[in-house]
């Protein structure tokens, strides 16, 4: 009997280490992935158009039919708008101070979402450190000649945590969390992505990833994860354009599914290692692949900065080489084009195609023109 007993011990700690290898060594990604090939693909040089036009202090930038908005670090007028056709300051809002209607610090920017509410031009700024949302109604606002606030939410937990409002407002949040510390355990635990509700007590979590890749300093644990999100439009879906691979992200909200796009033989969660030393010329060489992104109904811009165009541009000395690639919210990729001149923010205006871009750091606008490469995708 004593004989059987081991027998059965072993056995039981055979399967466990079983079990615990093939969890560890499980794909790392919960969803589906769909294999793409979307690398150096991209058409002709599309060159863009510097305007006549300077934002002290801009910091991001947003364009709805004539209307151009501008976050600034300027206490008098945090959210400034222009005329897209005269390039004339139409409005200063949201100045700073503790009012409603106000922000306490200059620290605040747009994410990325605006959309009509009645008929009227609703933008949500983020500020307060980031733990604050504010929907600013900009048509009220320009009417009535000062800041119009249509709704509040609080219930950012913290910086780390980047969020859109669904349902076009921002009751309930889609986030994605890319620092998730467990206190308890004393260690990282995989980035969430998660809805909250105002009305609810808990996040419903979605889970994307099983496991944490391998690293060696755990600074970085969390590195590989990172990326904005946008939304469509209207539609509740979301998509996470990452940094640092080749993937994108796409959660349905409405269905509840949720996917991938890779491109084909590139690095995978599984053959990359976090490096000890994640240095400026690593990041940028070798780790930078997508950039901003911004959403029509018909398919969503992301600008790409790991294709030979730009690589090759960067050795010979031009550092303003990037590329703009299209893709449909199903994840289809649809085409792409060459920019010559580098932005740090972007805007599109689908009724004149024209693609608006923020250089921060000389306080730039400039416009590339897409109307030949937007016919060439709307199938």
């Amino acid at each position: 009997m004593l004989s059987i007993h081991r027998k059965i011990n072993k056995g039981a700690i055979v399967l466990s280490i079983s079990l615990f290898v093939s969890c560890n060594l499980a794909d790392p990604l919960v969803s589906e992935v769909h294999e793409t090939d979307f690398i150096n693909k991209t058409g002709e040089v599309i060159n863009g158009n510097i305007l006549n036009l300077e934002v002290p202090g801009a910091q991001t930038i947003a364009v709805y039919d004539t209307l151009m908005l501008f976050t600034t670090n300027n206490p008098a007028g945090l959210l400034q708008v222009y005329n897209t056709k005269t390039l004339k300051p139409i409005a200063m809002l949201c100045q700073q101070g503790r009012a409603r209607n106000e922000f306490a610090n200059s620290s605040i920017y747009k994410s990325d979402q605006f959309y009509l509410r009645n008929n009227d031009l609703i933008i949500v700024l983020r500020g307060e450190g980031g733990s604050v949302l504010k929907e600013i109604n900009v048509s009220q606002s320009i009417k009535k000649g000062h800041t119009v606030v249509e709704g509040i939410n609080n219930l950012v937990l913290n910086s780390n945590e980047t969020v859109v409002g669904l349902d076009n407002n921002i009751d309930r949040l889609f986030v994605f969390n890319n620092h998730n510390y467990s206190i308890d355990q004393g260690d990282y635990n995989p980035p969430l992505f998660s809805v909250r509700d105002k009305d609810e007590d808990d996040d419903k979590n979605i889970k994307v990833y099983r496991r944490l890749v391998d690293f060696e300093n755990d600074r970085y644990a969390t590195f590989w994860y990172a990326g904005s999100i946008i939304k469509h439009p209207t539609k509740n879906i979301v998509v996470q354009c990452m940094q640092t691979l080749d993937y994108i992200h796409y959660f349905n909200l409405d269905n509840g599914k949720h996917f991938a796009v890779h491109q084909a033989e590139s690095p995978t969660f599984d053959n990359i290692k976090v490096p000890n030393n994640v240095v400026d010329e690593i990041y940028y060489y070798d780790y930078n692949h997508f950039s901003e992104a911004i959403g029509t109904e018909k398919f969503l811009l992301v600008m790409y900065m790991n294709g030979e165009y730009r690589k090759e541009s960067i050795k010979k000395g031009n550092r303003e080489a990037t590329e703009l690639l299209a893709f449909d919210w199903d994840g289809n990729y649809l085409g792409g084009v060459k920019l010559d001149l580098f932005v740090q923010d972007l805007a599109f205006e689908p009724k004149t195609n024209l693609l608006y871009g923020l250089r921060i750091r000389d306080e730039k606008i400039v416009t590339f023109d897409l109307s030949d490469f937007v016919k060439s995708i709307d199938k």
